[in-house]
């Protein structure tokens, strides 16, 4: 999961389907 750490849409929404993490990360930017 060393992918996941370089990526900071974890800090956004660590959630564990990673669809939702995905979505949030769009809206943060």
């Amino acid at each position: 999961m060393s992918e996941s750490q370089s990526q900071p849409v974890w800090r956004f929404a660590p959630s564990p389907n990673g669809l939702l993490h995905l979505g949030h990360a769009y809206s943060a930017l």
